[in-house]
């Protein structure tokens, strides 16, 4: 190697930075699983009871926790004009009935939306309350479904615990502000 070639590389060996080294460790990973039989969750399970296998390795499960986590039910609820009458009737029985399958922990909340997408409750575990707001509500303005779907997953944020959103519409968008592509 000529005497300038070997100060070239030298050169450029001092002006690129030497490469970053990380290291990361996993001490535990957590696997939501639901067992159930004939539709029932199954109770009294231990680690013994499962097969974890990652890649076809077996792994080791050193804790399973039984938990039963409270259920946050969000009502993103059609109230376009296109709901008026007995499809209202209809969505507002589905929605009672949503209502009346939770637990004493689990809560509900109602977002109703038309041209605009307005949260009628606050979280509540008061199905009274959650109820009335249902029974109050009235059709009319036109749909703005892709920013009612936006709004109701945007609300998980603040919310512990498990989520469910049902939203009920006829399914023509003719409001939203959002692209439905971009919401997705």
């Amino acid at each position: 190697m000529t005497p300038l070639r070997a100060a070239l590389v030298a050169l450029v060996a001092m002006l690129v930075p030497p490469q970053a080294v990380f290291r990361t460790r996993v001490d535990a990973v957590r696997v939501d699983v639901l067992v159930t039989r004939g539709g029932r969750p199954v109770a009294g399970l231990a680690a013994a009871d499962f097969d974890l296998r990652d890649s076809g390795v077996r792994q080791q499960i050193e804790a399973v926790a039984l938990e039963d986590l409270p259920l946050n039910l969000l009502l993103a609820l059609d109230m376009s004009a296109s709901m008026t009458g007995e499809p209202l009737r209809h969505l507002k029985d589905a929605a009672h009935a949503g209502v009346a399958g939770l637990n004493a922990n689990d809560r509900a909340s109602v977002l109703a939306f038309s041209h605009v997408v307005q949260k009628r409750t606050p979280w509540s575990a008061d199905t009274a309350v959650v109820g009335g707001a249902i029974d109050s509500l009235e059709a009319g303005g036109s749909t703005s479904l892709t920013d009612a779907a936006f709004a109701a997953l945007a609300l998980r944020e603040g919310v512990d615990g498990r989520m469910l959103v049902l939203l009920f519409t006829d399914g023509l968008d003719t409001a939203s502000w959002l692209d439905p592509l971009a919401v997705i």
